[in-house]
């Protein structure tokens, strides 16, 4: 089995941070909460989250300012906005700042689930492109074919001349 999605959860509301431990917990996520921006950058350094739940508005360092700010930090969080102004300008700044995706509040319990596995999905898919460009990378490195022989020199030799013809060979 593995290891629960980590999330965090920055909101300078006590009672939506609450909430939301609450539902994710059920959901099978491990959550951690910081009450602002500034907090929750200090948390995604110490203990990088697989996806952030990120209030816009807030005191000390708002949503747009942590979005900003975020990209600074080496992580592959996917990075969810949360508000209860929401406007499409708004949404689409969120967007252009780097947010995966954008839940006006209040919402159903539903709707945060749904989009949690949404970005999971988006998640795995960038996780295993990486291990494959990895893979990639390393068959590419390994692939130098090692050899001693004159009569497969002279082969190579020819692999090489022959390689670059548009027709088969």
């Amino acid at each position: 089995m593995s290891e629960p999605l980590h999330i965090l959860v920055i909101d300078d509301d006590a009672s939506m941070r609450h909430m939301l431990r609450t539902l994710l917990e059920r959901a099978d996520y491990r959550v951690s909460e910081a009450e602002d921006g500034r907090a929750g950058l200090k948390q995604l350094k110490d203990d990088p989250a697989d996806i952030v739940l990120c209030d816009v508005r807030m005191p000390v360092l708002g949503g747009l300012d942590f979005l900003q700010a975020q990209a600074e930090i080496p992580h592959d969080a996917t990075l969810i906005m949360m508000t209860a102004y929401g406007s499409l300008d708004l949404a689409m700044e969120c967007l252009r700042l780097g947010a995966y995706d954008y839940i006006s509040k209040p919402f159903k319990p539903d709707e945060v689930v749904l989009t949690l596995k949404k970005a999971q999905e988006r998640l795995g898919l960038k996780r295993e492109n990486r291990r494959l460009q990895e893979a990639l990378e390393a068959r590419d490195k390994s692939s130098e074919l090692v050899f001693r022989s004159d009569a497969m020199a002279q082969v190579m030799r020819l692999v090489s001349q022959v390689a670059p013809a548009p027709s088969p060979v």
